[in-house]
């Protein structure tokens, strides 16, 4: 099965493919082993092997051969068998990903960039469809998305990773039912922890009764950090978040028959004193503590996927990975609040 990078630059790539010695260069001498189908189309440009970020413009020296005329004093002289361009092979794409996520995989047929590749049975759950979105390489993939998803019935959408899953993606799929999953991050966990689609599906369907998941609250985008984003608290229950330019808002409920919104007195006690610390072993509310700061961790891996973990603990205390501020005048009751419980205690 591709390994999870190839799925992140089939993303970048899309549809329309890249050169043979492109794919080689990004993935290695073993590329062809990944599911892409060759066409006889010949690239326009190719990857400069020294820095593949930079696209060399082709030219057709003789029968058979191209060249580049960059670096300068250097010419690249290359077979067309090399210049040819690869493009990603949808029969195989469903029957890896069918073998691997477990759904039992279709032809995909159609020339959209949105395919269905299979579908979903059980006896306990109705059949549902499973679709694969490969973006087509250019600016306005997102929008192209969009476009796809408002068409789809309630299903299973595979993206290629967690780049495309932006905050209008989740909306979407929301208001359509649509589960999306990202590949590259699915793939890149142990085969033992992967579970199947049907396992997953079944998961969802036993919550969706019970709890509603959140969805992202920022367009998160490759490469960003917890230290750069910074969240400031509204003692009513709310969070203010923003990363560069980026703003988001959300509002944790309250616990059924409770006045104090548990979620945001964490993140004041977090804001006020550096970190959080569970209560010790022995203690009658440890256990109860330590459940509501879970929580709280995994409904902000939910509402701000980005890499890595928001806390991060040393020597027994939790403290956060990105900045948090207070009101000044909610900071100074809740100090006063922190230290009066301390001397209780």
């Amino acid at each position: 099965m591709a390994l999870p990078r190839f799925w992140t630059l089939l993303e970048q790539i899309g549809t329309s493919g890249a050169a043979a010695c492109d794919w080689e260069i990004l993935l290695g001498k073993t590329w062809k082993s990944s599911p892409l189908q060759r066409t006889l189309q010949v690239a326009g440009t190719i990857r400069d092997r020294a820095n593949p970020d930079r696209h060399l413009e082709l030219f057709e020296e003789d029968e058979d051969r191209y060249t580049t005329t960059f670096p300068l004093n250097s010419t690249i002289s290359l077979s067309r068998m090399r210049v040819e361009i690869w493009i990603p092979d949808w029969n195989r794409l469903a029957e890896e990903l069918g073998k691997e996520l477990g759904f039992i995989a279709i032809d995909p047929g159609g020339t959209g960039q949105t395919r269905q590749i299979g579908s979903i049975t059980s006896r306990k759950l109705p059949a549902s469809p499973v679709f694969l979105h490969i973006p087509g390489g250019h600016v306005g993939m997102r929008a192209a998305l969009l476009r796809d998803m408002a068409s789809l019935p309630a299903c299973t959408l595979f993206l290629p990773s967690i780049r495309l899953l932006s905050a209008d993606v989740s909306k979407m799929a929301e208001a359509r039912a649509i589960r999306v999953e990202t590949i590259s991050e699915r793939m890149a966990m142990p085969a033992s922890e992967r579970g199947t689609l049907l396992v997953r599906a079944k998961s969802a369907a036993k919550k969706s009764s019970q709890k509603k998941e959140l969805n992202p609250i920022l367009d998160v985008q490759p490469g960003w950090t917890w230290d750069s984003l910074r969240i400031v608290l509204d003692p009513t229950g709310s969070i203010a978040v923003q990363y560069g330019r980026q703003k988001g808002a959300f509002t944790f409920p309250k616990a059924n028959g409770k006045k104090v919104n548990r979620p945001i007195e964490i993140l004041a006690i977090i804001a006020v004193k550096g970190f959080w610390k569970n209560p010790p072993s022995d203690a009658k509310n440890h256990e109860r503590d330590r459940k509501a700061f879970c929580r709280l961790e995994n409904d902000l891996k939910a509402l701000l996927p980005i890499a890595g973990h928001p806390f991060e603990k040393e020597k027994g205390e939790w403290k956060p990975a990105f900045q948090i501020t207070l009101p000044p005048e909610y900071a100074q009751r809740k100090r006063e609040e922190i230290e009066e419980d301390e001397w209780e205690q």
